[in-house]
């Protein structure tokens, strides 16, 4: 069977997915010298074909004879329900890509540099929300006040009420993202009472010890939804 290496470059990172009879069989992170990084894997794993999505606009040599990007403009293995279509960025169609096969409606929660709730059903874009992410959240504090200091996503060790400025800052930045990731999943229940919730993104794995909500973790979801993609337009 083909080999096919899948690139998500987002805003933050990039995710590299080999996959080999529809399965995904390697998968490499990076956040910096990507271009070199990609370049290294195309040439010890020889893929017939590298599909690319980019989210976040980077500029890639040619990296390889046989590469496409994903145009999402193109049919899709599901239709989308929103106001303006055109305005759903590329990571929210492809996680909504990854689950589409689903018989019960499904909610992917997409926590990075923002977290995303995506609702699908139906084989359908149905729409969701966008929120700052936890990276953003403590960036935000520290940029838009004279004192608080510049942080690192943490999860907190101390309970609250916290007793110093930087477990008073990561404490209530994981909370409450804790918080409205399960608000999120309860309204998402009301409407949907048989469905599923999955979190994905760079913090999903810290995320997901502190949701009271059952949601089941998939840290490599949009490479699975950009594959989906590229078999429906191209295999």
């Amino acid at each position: 069977m083909a080999k096919i290496l899948v690139v998500d470059l987002g805003n933050t990172r990039c995710k590299v997915g080999l996959f080999e009879a529809d399965a995904r069989t390697k998968t490499w992170n990076f956040s910096e010298d990507v271009a070199a990084d990609i370049a290294n894997i195309v040439a010890s794993e020889t893929p017939e074909q590298v599909v690319v999505s980019n989210v976040g606009g980077m500029l890639l040599p040619d990296i390889h004879p046989n590469w496409i990007h994903i145009d999402y403009k193109k049919p899709l293995p599901i239709q989308i329900k929103y106001q303006q279509p055109a305005d759903v960025g590329a990571d929210r169609i492809a996680n909504a890509c990854a689950v589409f096969h689903r018989q019960e409606a499904t909610m992917v929660i997409d926590a990075g540099t923002c977290i995303t709730y995506d609702v699908v059903a139906e084989k359908t874009f149905v729409g969701g929300a966008i929120s700052p992410g936890l990276a953003m959240r403590l960036r935000a504090m520290h940029q838009q006040t004279q004192l608080l200091p510049r942080l690192n996503v943490k999860v907190p060790e101390a309970a609250f009420p916290f007793t110093n400025t930087a477990d008073n800052m990561q404490g209530a930045a994981y909370h409450g993202v804790i918080a409205e990731i399960d608000h999120f999943v309860a309204l998402f229940k009301r409407q949907y009472p048989l469905g599923n919730a999955v979190i994905t993104g760079g913090d999903a794995a810290a995320l997901q010890k502190g949701l009271k909500s059952n949601i089941f973790a998939h840290p490599n979801l949009t490479l699975q939804g950009i594959y989906n993609i590229y078999k429906h337009q191209y295999a």
